[in-house]
């Protein structure tokens, strides 16, 4: 059986390891001889070291070779076992077991993803806490930094029945290759404005009780002081889907007139090959409708005014909104209903887009959170709206 998967590590798996006494002896090899020698225990290291997090963010699972990229202070950590390594040892068996449940067709669990992580990560504690245990807990990073980071390759091998590392290589900037999408995915939205990742610096929580330079980034803040919401570019619809809705607003002359996320640019790397994702106008949040089931109760009225006439213009103009859900509504410090996520993912296709199905979704979506109330507010635009043909081109339309 052969098992082949990539995973996306959620922002709350941390590895986390505090003053707890003795560690597992790490292996340091030089670079120069890490290749050309089975590793031997140059350095033992027996001290306790404190890692504040240890942060797992993708994984590439394969029977063979299995490698997590993880990020701890700024710094990243390709770490890499491979199945040759454990062969007549206890591990190899654990390995297997392990990486099989990882198969993209197998019915994974959370329990079953952290159980990987802390068994690659876990040795890894006391080599990672040396090498960063002088750089501060938070320093100023810019998207440039964080997704071209220092690296250390580390390697799990057996010594002395144990799981040790191997120290085999360190890089002083090297492209988050998982993170990252090629430049001529968005190459067709050419008046999309464009801004380098050096450009943004990250805005991490001071009061984060994590490693805030190991956490995706969210909230950024630009050269002019503009604040703005960040998406990575490691999931690429998510991208796509921003962009193509944006594209679409600014060709119906919407832009700037909706309360819905509005997007400012796409951040490219230093040599513009790569895009690490794209910037929206912060919104400055009180919550989402989903943060409180009452709140529909209490504002139901305001808000519902307020999402309806912003799906109805959409709608006139061809454009779905295609995730209604309370958790896309945002309520911010004025108490104003924000529109997220606009733009369905998979629209109905039948050589013409016919936008039937998108927009009953639409209504039926906002009738289920706001109540049957709402429906003598958008049956009869949603009557009109139906009978209305969207082609291709038009829902399609770079920007």
């Amino acid at each position: 059986m052969s098992t082949q998967a990539k995973y996306k590590f959620s922002d709350v798996d941390m590895v986390t390891m505090k003053d707890t006494g003795p560690v597992l002896k790490s292996t340091i090899v030089p670079p120069d001889r890490a290749l050309s020698r089975p590793p031997e225990a140059d350095v033992l290291v027996h001290a306790p070291v404190t890692i504040r997090s240890f942060k797992a963010l993708v994984g590439d699972f394969n029977t063979d070779e299995t490698t997590i990229m993880a990020m701890c202070r700024g710094f990243r950590f390709d770490v890499t076992v491979a199945l040759k390594d454990l062969v007549n040892s206890r591990f190899a068996q654990d390995y297997f077991r392990l990486v099989t449940k990882m198969d993209e067709t197998a019915n994974r669990t959370t329990e079953d993803e952290r159980a990987i992580r802390d068994w690659m990560l876990g040795p890894c504690l006391e080599i990672v806490g040396r090498l960063t245990s002088r750089l501060p807990r938070l320093r100023v990073m810019t998207l440039q930094d964080f997704y071209y980071p220092p690296m250390h390759r580390v390697k799990l091998v057996v010594d002395e029945n144990r799981l040790s590392t191997a120290l085999q290589e360190s890089r002083q900037s090297v492209r988050a290759r998982n993170l990252t999408m090629p430049s001529r995915s968005l190459a067709y939205h050419r008046r999309i404005p464009r801004i380098k990742a050096s450009k943004v610096t990250i805005l991490t929580r001071s009061r984060s009780r994590t490693d805030g330079n190991c956490e995706t980034p969210e909230k950024v803040r630009l050269e002019d002081g503009s604040i703005k919401h960040f998406i990575p570019g490691d999931d690429s619809s998510e991208v796509l889907r921003e962009v193509k809705a944006a594209s679409h607003i600014r060709a119906a002359g919407l832009a700037g007139k909706l309360r819905v996320s509005q997007l400012h640019s796409i951040v490219m790397s230093a040599d513009s090959k790569w895009i690490v994702g794209v910037l929206l106008d912060w919104i400055p949040p009180y919550g989402r409708l989903v943060d409180d089931p009452e709140s529909p109760v209490q504002h139901g009225q305001r808000w519902r005014d307020q999402i309806v006439d912003t799906v109805k213009t959409l709608h006139k103009h061809g454009i779905m909104w295609g995730n209604v859900h309370p958790e896309n509504i945002l309520i911010d410090t004025h108490n104003d209903a924000w529109v997220l996520k606009i733009g369905n993912r998979s629209p109905p296709v039948f050589g013409d887009i016919m936008v039937r199905g998108a927009v009953q979704s639409d209504m039926m979506g906002m009738v289920e959170i706001f109540g049957g109330v709402i429906w003598e507010q958008v049956k009869q635009d949603w009557k009109e709206t139906i009978k209305r043909r969207v082609t291709l081109s038009e829902l399609a339309g770079g920007g």
